[in-house]
């Protein structure tokens, strides 16, 4: 009995029982033992004798047709004995609970809770990237100067293999097939508006379109005869849909369809086969996980996020969680940080915790090695004389500032957007900087307009305290008075109109261009078109204005 109590309590894993029916087997070979004619000795201690000191006395067996005075009796004669086995079958049934309590409770490792990290190209325009099921290759995407081609890297050599060349187009997507055969990739064309997915043996050969119009990266079912994607204004606009595509029968299916506000982005295929996991951004939530049933297609929201936006979304190999890109309130949404969510817990941790900006998460099918574009972005003000473009004399005004986001007062000074989600005024001529908001006070203030009248500056921004709603601001021109103008959910890009009586900017709640007086008021459309992802390249265009390019996009 002794032995097996020991056993039961061995705290190294290997060394205990591995199996109930283990304990089982031992419990009755010692219960036909001591139910059989032979004496069976047990050890007790006398009361006032050292530890050291023990007498054994044997433990009499009884008959099957003993009378119950008869038990009685002799439980009276051996009651040292029968306490001392009812302790033990008691110290037996807490150790074996307390190991099975260990073995099926014990503490799981924490994914990428420890990790080393390795640089894998040293050219500095690393787009996109996709790790191959053995971690043995990196598909990857370099943009040189417009022009985007792709890449096949084999880690353990370090040698690269141009799989495509050079052309002025833009990826969206990367996979290996499961097996690690195959190549996957979505990319536009040259004046072609839609997006194609492509597939190319890993070992060389000619790219076969499969699929035409394709909005966003591939995931694939665990057997990997069939993958998924999202599409979006196709065939109707405004509306998206879930499409599960077979690769044996070439013939795609719409699990799931609805408005572009419900759209479901970022799919990510369970390792179960049963589950596809979505991103999903309505009302007040910046990202939440929505499960889609891969049979009936039923959502079932498992995941909410109000303080983070998540993106990019990868399982473990486990189905215990997935890997997602946050972008944060606390970095103003700029810079994209690694997380995992528990689905189990139905909660998030930060794996990276740094400065970098990070681009897309691939994960090997072992779950020990995961790629990643590590981004660093360095952005200052410039300034230079109109009479003066193409000529290069560009002055540097800041440095190491972080400024995303300006617009010129009409005296001349600058309304800075930072990195730090504040505000400032900036003067060029003399280098004098004044801040106009503070994150820790008023909020996270970003997406500043300053008004032709040069009275206000109009701005959006999450207030402090508030996890929830991004709103438009107006502020005076030299700070304080700070007001707000719009009351929806998720209100940003705003300008002030030449005449200085409306703000113009995005609702996204619903995608439309809405307008509101500067003094406050009933908000009202400003254009019929919606806000199409695609014309998210407009942003690039400095002299057209985010709101009305997108509108005349779509």
């Amino acid at each position: 009995m002794e032995r097996i109590i020991n056993r039961a309590l061995e705290k190294v894993r290997d060394l205990r029982y591995q199996h109930a029916s283990d304990m089982r087997a031992e419990l009755q070979r010692l219960k036909r033992d001591t139910d059989s004619s032979r004496s069976a000795s047990i050890v007790s201690v006398e009361s006032g004798v050292s530890s050291a000191s023990a007498v054994a006395q044997p433990f009499q067996t009884l008959p099957a047709h003993t009378s119950s005075s008869a038990v009685v009796a002799a439980v009276r004669q051996n009651k040292l004995g029968v306490g001392i086995a009812g302790l033990i079958a008691l110290l037996l049934v807490a150790g074996f609970g307390y190991g099975l309590y260990s073995f099926v409770f014990r503490a799981r490792p924490v994914p990428f809770q420890n990790f080393s990290v390795n640089k894998v190209t040293e050219t500095g325009n690393a787009t996109l990237v996709a790790i191959s099921p053995d971690g043995k290759y990196i598909l990857h995407v370099v943009d040189d100067k417009g022009k985007q081609s792709l890449w096949l890297r084999n880690v353990p050599t370090n040698s690269n293999t141009q799989v495509m060349p050079p052309e002025p187009l833009s990826y969206i997507g990367l996979r290996f097939s499961p097996d690690g055969n195959y190549l996957f990739f979505v990319r536009g064309e040259p004046g072609q508006p839609e997006k194609y997915l492509y597939r190319a043996p890993v070992l060389g050969g000619t790219p076969q379109k499969l699929i035409t119009d394709v909005d966003t990266n591939i995931t694939f079912s665990p057997d990997g005869r069939s993958l998924a994607y999202f599409v979006d204004n196709n065939p109707e606009k405004g509306k998206f849909r879930l499409v599960v595509y077979s690769l044996e029968t070439g013939e795609g299916k719409t699990l799931v369809q609805g408005n572009q506000s419900d759209a479901l982005l970022f799919p990510a295929w369970s390792p179960d086969g049963k589950t596809i996991m979505c991103v999903n951004f309505q009302g007040n939530r910046l990202g939440s996980l929505v499960a889609v049933d891969v049979v009936t297609g039923k959502q079932t929201v498992v995941f909410e996020s109000t303080e983070e936006q998540l993106v990019d979304l990868e399982w473990l190999p486990d189905g215990s969680g997935l890997l997602a890109l946050s972008y944060g309130r606390g970095a103003n949404f700029n810079r994209g940080q690694i997380s995992v969510i528990s689905i189990r817990d139905h909660t998030a941790r930060a794996i990276t915790h740094d400065i970098n900006d990070y681009g897309g998460v691939s994960i090997s099918t072992d779950g020990h090695m995961l790629a990643t574009v590590l981004r660093q972005h360095h952005f200052d003000f410039f300034v230079m004389s109109a009479s003066d473009l193409g000529s290069g004399q560009a002055q540097q005004l800041t440095s190491g500032s972080g400024a995303y986001r300006f617009s010129w007062t009409a005296d001349g000074q600058v309304i800075l957007g930072q990195t730090q989600a504040d505000l400032s005024l900036f003067h060029p001529d003399t280098g004098n900087k004044t801040s106009l908001t503070s994150p820790q006070q008023d909020g996270a203030a970003f997406q500043p307009s300053a008004c032709a009248n040069g009275r206000y500056v109009v701005f959006s921004m999450l207030p402090h305290g508030d996890s929830k709603t991004i709103t438009i601001w107006r502020m005076d021109a030299g700070g304080g008075n700070l007001k707000r103008i719009t009351d929806g959910q998720d209100d940003e890009f705003p300008i002030c109109s030449p005449d200085g009586r409306w703000v113009y900017y995005l609702d996204k709640n619903d995608f439309r261009a809405t307008r509101v007086p500067l003094d406050g008021g009933k908000p009202g459309r400003a254009s019929p078109g919606r806000f199409s992802p695609g014309c998210e390249a407009c942003r690039s265009r400095a002299s057209v204005p985010v709101v009305w390019c997108c509108s005349l996009h779509s």
